[in-house]
C-alpha cells in the first residue's frame, strides 16, 4: 500500500449527459467540457482520487481498477440505496467518538482474529490522504507472543537511554549539544519506564502494551505528499472502527519513539529506508466494559479575521474593551501525577495525596476521576470533604484579589500520585464549583491517560 500509483478512470461518452458536475469537482482540473463535445480527461495528470465515479449520477464513470473498491472478511458492505451522504446521524457519530477509549486491560489468551485486524486496515485506507498519495503501510502484528518480542526490543532501548539519564555527566552533555533533551526526559519519563522496567524483568508485567495479544502499527512513505497526517488520519479511523467491532485499542507512543531513534526496531519490524513509524495500537478483546462517556477538557478555540477590514475593527473593538471594560481573570486548572513530575508552570500546586487512593479498591482502578464512582469515593469521603471546605472560599478569594491585578492569569495545579484517580476528582469538582463563576476557566488532565 505504500504511495500506489493510482489508475484513471474512463468515461463512458455515450452514458454521460454532459451535466458538468465532474468537471466542478475535479480536483486536478484534468477534465474539460467543451461546447458539443464529450467530457475530456487528461490521463497523465490525473491523481486517481475517483471524485467523478463518486459524483456521476448517471453511472457514466468506470473505474479502470474496480478491485479498488473495499472487501471485508468480517462484515458485508452496505451502498447508499439513494444518493445520499447521511448514512449516520451527528448524534450517533459523537456518541462513537465519545465512548471510544483507551483499552489498558485485555482479555488473556484471546488474540484478535486476523480477518478482524485486516478489516480494521482496510477502514483505515477510507482516511483522507494528501495528494491522493496513500503512502501508507501498516504492519500486523498477529500473536502475543510477537507483542512481546516488540515489547523486549523497546525495552533494551529504554534500558540504555535510561542509563544514560541517570548519569549526570550525561545529561550535562546533552545540555550543552542537545538541547537538555535528556534531562527534560530524566525529570518526566525517567521513574515510569524504571518502574515499568522493573516489573517487566521482575515478573512480567506488561505495561507498554498492557497485555494486549495483537497490534497494528501504521508506517508512511516519508516521501509522500503528508506522511505524517496521512498514517494518523489512518489511525483515528482504525479506533473508531475498532470501536464498533469489539476490539479495544491504546496507542503506543513508547513504541513510536524508541522505534525512531533505533536500527534494531526498524529491522525487527522490516521497515524499507523510506519507511516511517507513525503510530503503534495494542489490539484486543477488553477485560473491562466502560459504562457511559466521560467529558473532556474545556477548550477556548481562538477565532481570527485576518482580512484587513476585519483585523482593524476588532483592534478598535479591543481598544474600547480594554479601556472601558474590566478583563476577567484567565483561569487554568488541571491535574498531574507527580511520578510524572511536578509542573513548573503554575502558580500554586495542591498535593491531594493524602485523600484515599481509589487505586487500591479493584474495581475502581481502571476507572479514572472523571466517572462517578471514583469521584464519590474521594470527595464524600471525610478528608475529601474537609478539604473541599477549605479550597473554595480560598479559590473565590484568589479570583477575586487576582481580579483587582493587572495581570489576571492563574494557573493551578492538584497532583495525586499517578494523575488518574484523586486529582482529577478535585479538578472535577472545582470545575463544577466555579462553572457558574465570573471567570475564564480552562480544565485539562495532564497525566490521566498515561500508563498506570
Amino acid at each position: 500500500m505504500m504511495g500506489k500509483q493510482q489508475k484513471v478512470p474512463r468515461i463512458n461518452h455515450q452514458q454521460c449527459t454532459r451535466c458538468g458536475l465532474c468537471v466542478e469537482i475535479c480536483p486536478d482540473r484534468v477534465l474539460h467540457l467543451e461546447a458539443d463535445l464529450p467530457v475530456m480527461l487528461l490521463d497523465e495528470h490525473c491523481m486517481g482520487c475517483n471524485h467523478c465515479y463518486a459524483v456521476c449520477p448517471v453511472n457514466a464513470v468506470v473505474l479502470s481498477n474496480p478491485e479498488s473498491m473495499l472487501r471485508f472478511r468480517t462484515f458485508e458492505r452496505k451502498t447508499l440505496p439513494t444518493p445520499t451522504r447521511q448514512t449516520v446521524t451527528t448524534a450517533e457519530l459523537a456518541l462513537l467518538m465519545e465512548l471510544r477509549r483507551s483499552c489498558r486491560k485485555f482479555k488473556a489468551q484471546q488474540e484478535v482474529e486476523i480477518s478482524v485486524l485486516s478489516d480494521l486496515i482496510s477502514l483505515g485506507t477510507t482516511a483522507p490522504s494528501g495528494t491522493n498519495n496513500q503512502g501508507w503501510q501498516f504492519i500486523i502484528i498477529p500473536e502475543r507472543k510477537d507483542v512481546m518480542a516488540l515489547g523486549e526490543a523497546t525495552a533494551t532501548y529504554y534500558r540504555q537511554l535510561n542509563n544514560r539519564a541517570a548519569s549526570p555527566w550525561w545529561r550535562f552533555l546533552a545540555k550543552l549539544f542537545a538541547k537538555d533533551g535528556l534531562s527534560h526526559y530524566y525529570q518526566n519519563y525517567y521513574q515510569t519506564i524504571e518502574e515499568g522496567l522493573r516489573v517487566w524483568q521482575q515478573d512480567g508485567t506488561d505495561r507498554l502494551f498492557h497485555g494486549a495479544p495483537s497490534a497494528i502499527v501504521v508506517a508512511g512513505d516519508i516521501e509522500a505528499s503528508c506522511p505524517a497526517e496521512d498514517a494518523l488520519l489512518a489511525t483515528q479511523n482504525i479506533l473508531l472502527a475498532a470501536e464498533t467491532m469489539g476490539v479495544g485499542t491504546c496507542l503506543i507512543g513508547f513504541v513510536v519513539e524508541a522505534a525512531r531513534r533505533d536500527k534494531r526496531i526498524r529491522k525487527l519490524l522490516r521497515l524499507a529506508a523510506n519507511e516511517q513509524i507513525y503510530s503503534v495500537i495494542a489490539c484486543g478483546y477488553p477485560a473491562i466494559t466502560f459504562q457511559r462517556a466521560a467529558g473532556r477538557a474545556n477548550y477556548n478555540p481562538r477565532v481570527l479575521r485576518l482580512s484587513k477590514s476585519a483585523m482593524k475593527k476588532d483592534d478598535s473593538t479591543q481598544n474600547v474593551a480594554s479601556d472601558g471594560e474590566e478583563k476577567r481573570v484567565s483561569l487554568v486548572v488541571y491535574s498531574f501525577g507527580f511520578k510524572h513530575g511536578v509542573p513548573v508552570d503554575a502558580n500554586m500546586v495542591w498535593d491531594v495525596r493524602f485523600l484515599p487512593n481509589p487505586y487500591w479498591q479493584e474495581e475502581l482502578r481502571p476507572m479514572s476521576g472523571q466517572e462517578q464512582p471514583v469521584a464519590d469515593f474521594v470527595i464524600e469521603s471525610e478528608q475529601g470533604q474537609k478539604f473541599l471546605e477549605l479550597l473554595k472560599p480560598m479559590l473565590e478569594f484568589l479570583i477575586d484579589s487576582n481580579s483587582k491585578l493587572e495581570k489576571k492569569n492563574l494557573r493551578f495545579a492538584v497532583g495525586c500520585t499517578g494523575g488518574r484517580h484523586r486529582s482529577v476528582a478535585i479538578v472535577e469538582e472545582i470545575k463544577r464549583f466555579l462553572t457558574e463563576r465570573d471567570v475564564d476557566l480552562t480544565v485539562f488532565h495532564r497525566d490521566m491517560e498515561r500508563e498506570s
